[in-house]
């Protein structure tokens, strides 16, 4: 039996492969799960999203949501465990806010997008595209739900 066990870690070690504990894990994602961090956000500000993201994961799963002390003991890597239920919530939120995070990058690219190809019409035929821009981009605006004009940069 215990030369059994021997084989089992010398073939771990040799394989290279550490595994994370589940403590760590939670850390990195729960940190993950804050983001994005305004500028000049402060750790509290951070650790109380996470801790209303993994909540709302924790609730939609039917469990109790985690306080913010527990949000911060985690984060802290100071947590002696973390729960299976616990540590899913925090992946689904890491998950999330990595989405949230794609797409406002994808959303940032379309608009330089854009920006790029009024540029090219302007050049084109400035005084034609030029209102034609303008014009478009008012009646935009105007629409309930418009996105705010100045991220169009």
């Amino acid at each position: 039996m215990s030369a059994n066990r021997a084989e089992k870690s010398a073939s771990r070690a040799e394989s290279g492969v550490r595994q994370m504990s589940s403590a760590a894990e939670a850390s990195t994602l729960i940190r993950r799960a804050a983001e994005p961090y305004p500028a000049g956000d402060k750790i509290k500000a951070a650790i109380g999203r996470a801790c209303r993201a993994v909540s709302d994961e924790l609730k939609r799963a039917g469990f109790q949501p985690m306080d913010y002390g527990r949000a911060k003991r985690i984060w802290k890597q100071e947590a002696r465990r973390v729960d299976p239920e616990e540590l899913d919530a925090i992946r689904r939120a890491a998950r999330e806010a990595a989405s949230v995070e794609d797409a406002r990058a994808e959303f940032q690219a379309l608009l330089t997008r854009i920006v790029r190809c009024e540029e090219a019409l302007r050049i084109q035929d400035a005084d034609f595209f030029g209102v034609e821009i303008d014009a478009r981009r008012e009646a935009l605006s105007a629409l309930p739900g418009a996105m705010d004009r100045r991220l169009i940069p």
